[in-house]
């Protein structure tokens, strides 16, 4: 194999990362250790020989001749899959001791960041494979699965959340049954938001990882990220399998929001953040600082005239999981939550007057 340089400095990356954090990372048993180490080393393997397994797609296209290296950005992603195998070890042991709560959250965000840094090089190298593509895709179900799997495991989203990560898996054991049964599948319909849907959850993940991901209002708009995300893939799986003739199919197979109606939602939702604002200032000025209220006027003001809609979307589902820390839930939050989400999503609908934002979360930039 012309790769065995590749594998074998990833095997030894992965014993020295596991040696460090053994070390700064004491578990509480010995079956914590010994099921750490396990876990980990086996998603490695299993990272290890799905490169085998696709030697041959390390070309550009099918007809191109084979790279006789794995290239940069290839190493960069098997150096993400050590950071999820890393991350899985947690599965068994639970969260590390208080003065390292911050590295599960630290090494799912640097497997984002090198998610989005391999498809930069793989362009800048000049060096794009179909295994790149295959492996992004892998890794991405796999490290979507163990941080999943991780909130719940440490108490930061309920039991139900874990149909997140099995949701991409539950559709591959869908299709499979279509196959047996000897059903035609039907190729995926373009979709502007499965992409959103899947990096939205993404950075959700790594943010419910971190200590501060035990607020309850982070697990108030993760339920709100998370629905549509498990009806994108009901979505999907309706489209493969050629069952659009009902009117829920239809409805579940169609990203074209009315925009009139997200025209209005969006102006709704700024309203309502205006009067919220004036009914919480004191509480605000308080518990953060009078410059505070001024950006959630600034923020309602965006909202309103359309201007970085998604951009202003997320960064009120942040705003309203930070209140919900320090004031009572209420059916403001619920309905910001709702309206939030809805523009993010869908965008802003007509009469936006700059949404340069749309590109930055529709189109993947790091894209292989």
């Amino acid at each position: 194999m012309v790769y065995r340089r590749s594998i074998i400095g990833l095997l030894l990356l992965a014993l020295i990362g596991l040696g460090v954090e053994f070390y700064l990372l004491p578990a509480r048993s010995i079956f914590h250790v010994w099921g750490r180490l396990l876990l980990t080393a086996a998603l490695v393997i299993q990272i290890v020989h799905e490169v085998i397994a696709h030697e041959h797609l390390n070309r550009p296209n099918p007809r191109a001749a084979l790279y006789p290296t794995l290239g940069a950005a290839n190493v960069l992603t098997l150096f993400r899959g050590v950071l999820i195998a890393f991350l899985a070890g947690f599965l068994v042991s639970g969260l590390p001791p208080k003065p390292f709560r911050w590295v599960p959250g630290f090494l799912f965000t640097a497997a984002i960041l090198l998610d989005f840094l391999d498809g930069i090089v793989a362009r800048l190298t000049r060096r794009p494979s179909l295994l790149g593509q295959h492996l992004d895709m892998h890794l991405d179900s796999i490290g979507v699965l163990v941080a999943a799997l991780l909130v719940v495991r440490i108490g930061h989203m309920p039991w139900w959340y874990a149909l997140v990560g099995l949701a991409r898996y539950l559709f591959l054991l869908g299709e499979a049954l279509l196959r047996r049964a000897h059903r035609p599948l039907h190729p995926l319909p373009p979709s502007p938001t499965r992409r959103l849907l899947a990096g939205s959850q993404m950075v959700f993940l790594a943010v419910a990882l971190y200590p501060q991901g035990a607020h309850p209002g982070v697990r108030l708009v993760g339920t709100f990220l998370s629905v549509p995300f498990l009806l994108g893939f009901v979505r999907d799986f309706l489209a493969v399998a050629g069952w659009t003739g009902n009117t829920l199919a239809r409805r579940l197979n169609s990203d074209l929001w009315p925009q009139g109606i997200l025209s209005l939602v969006r102006w709704g939702t700024g309203l309502l953040l205006l009067v919220y604002t004036w009914r919480v200032a004191p509480v605000l000025s308080a518990h953060m600082t009078p410059l505070s209220v001024f950006g959630h006027l600034l923020l309602a003001f965006l909202l309103v005239g359309g201007v970085l809609v998604r951009l202003n979307a997320a960064l009120l589902l942040a705003i309203v999981a930070v209140h919900v820390t320090f004031m009572p839930e209420h059916v403001w939050h619920l309905l910001l939550l709702i309206g939030g989400t809805t523009v993010f999503l869908g965008g802003g609908g007509r009469y936006s007057l700059w949404t340069p934002d749309d590109t930055l979360f529709l189109k993947r930039l790091g894209a292989r």
